[in-house]
């Protein structure tokens, strides 16, 4: 694993660049992690709350480092090193990394916008008479080609940058559109250009001792202004997935965005080619939900057609039990029906056809057909519907 080495005074001021969470991701560590290396060098970190409070201007004031003076090195994970695991998406990153470190390949910034890439060209014309926030910042109207949020004064710097960048990826055989948004590799990249902000401090004016009264809870007011300095930004690598993917060039002390450019194209390439992992690894993940899904699916017919066999089988068994019974049952009362006519004979003799005991015999004889299910059931009341009683009409029906 590839390892970048930041000093002490360094890492305090990545720390209170940009929140820590951001900062872990960038070096493919957790934010916990890089808390427990700030400990342990006795770096301050931002207070909780102290981004949501900056984004309003009033963020309290950045702690300055403990003993200067030590300033060690401190080993950490490379930030432009994405997870890439196929072995040919990483020797064509390692390829295109090369070609870019030639001298004969550096991009160079114009001096002038003339002739400029046609993105920029209309980007330019709409950012021009756009409004700014209350940072001063541009507000790119809708629709507008490229994501520049930039001062005035920085915007033709950033304009530059952009033309030069858009011509030199489609010299690379790279088609730009609108957004700005590069296709690397057959995956589409957004990328954008942002001024960062400093927070100035200003002597309050003395109050009006018979006017409106206004509470501060200190001497100084502070107010967000543009700082110059220049970030170039993968906007798709804040999804969770590109950890470990390198995703900001800003301007240093030391060296600018524009001789920056070069690297900045070498690690979109490395994100398209992370990038077109993660959309693969996407497609296998819903592949294999899909498959499960209809795996699920089948298994639930089968049961539900299983369920049915059953309930189908059960009600045969049911009924045949039920048919023996009433066939017993049938049985039982012919055997009774004789005896009692056994009883009456040895009693009377004879049986009188129009009696109460031959109508009795008649009937007993019918309901044990109904029950036997071997003989033809004669009809009966008992088959015709209970008739139902009316319902009780309101007050309002009378």
């Amino acid at each position: 694993m590839k390892t970048t080495t930041v000093t002490r005074k360094q890492l305090h001021d990545l720390v209170w660049s940009e929140p820590m969470r951001r900062l872990a991701m960038r070096y493919g560590i957790s934010d916990v992690g890089l808390a427990k290396i700030c400990r342990k060098h006795n770096i301050p970190r931002p207070p909780r709350g102290y981004w949501a409070q900056k984004e309003f201007g009033k963020a309290p004031l950045q702690v300055t480092l403990p003993n200067p003076s030590d300033d060690c090195k401190i080993v950490l994970r490379d930030p432009e090193e994405c997870r890439i695991s196929s072995p040919i998406l990483r020797e064509v990153v390692e390829q295109k990394k090369a070609e870019e470190e030639k001298q004969q390949a550096k991009i160079e910034v114009a001096e002038s916008l003339r002739g400029s890439h046609s993105l920029v060209s209309q980007a330019n014309q709409e950012l021009q008479v756009a409004e700014t926030d209350e940072n001063h910042l541009v507000i790119p109207p809708k629709g507008t080609p490229l994501d520049i949020r930039t001062s005035k004064a920085a915007l033709r710097r950033a304009l530059l940058i952009m033309d030069a960048l858009l011509k030199a990826l489609e010299q690379r055989g790279y088609e730009v559109a609108s957004g700005p948004v590069v296709q690397i590799l057959d995956v589409r990249v957004h990328f954008s250009i942002i001024e960062a902000l400093d927070t100035q401090r200003e002597q309050p004016k003395d109050h009006d001792l018979d006017g409106h009264y206004e509470f501060g809870h200190s001497r100084f007011n502070t107010k967000r202004v543009p700082s110059g300095r220049l970030t170039l930004h993968i906007t798709d690598a804040d999804a969770y997935w590109a950890n470990g993917c390198r995703k900001s060039w800003r301007d240093s002390e030391k060296q600018r965005i524009e001789d920056r450019l070069n690297k900045f194209v070498a690690g979109l390439v490395s994100f398209a080619a992370r990038k077109k992992e993660h959309d693969a690894e996407e497609q296998r993940r819903a592949e294999r939900e899909r498959q499960e899904q209809l795996r699920r699916e089948e298994e639930a017919q089968r049961r539900a057609e299983k369920r049915k066999l059953i309930q189908a089988e059960q009600q045969r068994v049911d009924s045949l039990v039920q048919q023996a019974k009433s066939w017993r049952a049938s049985q039982n009362l012919r055997g009774y029906i004789e005896a009692r006519k056994q009883a009456n004979l040895s009693a009377h003799g004879e049986i009188e056809p129009e009696g109460d005991f031959a109508r009795w015999l008649t009937w007993a004889t019918q309901q044990a057909d109904r029950l036997d299910p071997l003989t033809e059931s004669p009809p009966s009341i008992l088959d015709e519907p209970m008739p139902e009683e009316p319902k009780p009409r309101g007050w309002w029906e009378r």
